[in-house]
């Protein structure tokens, strides 16, 4: 993450339950595979050193016709057979009950001691986060 996005530093995650629920073991196709997830709450910050630019990866923009030419061309290349790990991600569902994201800067002296010059703390708060690649029915 430090070398993608330096300017935030990933201090601490916490997830209170992760639960997978299989539906059918037999028919893994098409019937859906559910991770349930209660609470994450993720701490970041501003770290206080930063890479140098030489060290940083930096994200390659591409125009819609070079996306379209990277695709034609083969961008996921065939890995062979349609097999468990391809059924499980065909038929996954995500539930996730809150998700508790708290970004702190640290200001204008760059120091861990909070003062006049620490900007306030962004919190971010979701509820009820559903990610579904199938339906109930498998569709």
């Amino acid at each position: 993450l430090k070398k993608l996005t330096p300017f935030v530093q990933l201090q601490s995650v916490h997830v209170s339950k992760l639960s997978f629920h299989v539906t059918a073991w037999s028919n893994l196709k098409k019937a859906p595979i559910v991770v349930d997830i209660e609470d994450v709450t993720a701490v970041i910050v501003e770290p206080l050193d930063f890479l140098d630019r030489s060290q940083r990866k930096v994200p390659r923009q591409i125009s819609q016709q070079e996306l379209n030419d990277l695709i034609s061309e083969g961008l996921h290349k065939l890995r062979g057979a349609y097999g468990l790990f391809d059924r499980i991600v065909d038929n996954i569902q995500v539930e996730m009950r809150s998700l508790h994201v708290s970004f702190q800067p640290r200001g204008k002296f760059k120091t861990e001691r909070v003062g006049l010059w620490t900007p306030p703390t962004i919190l971010v708060d979701l509820r009820h986060i559903k990610y579904a690649s199938v339906d109930e029915y498998g569709q």
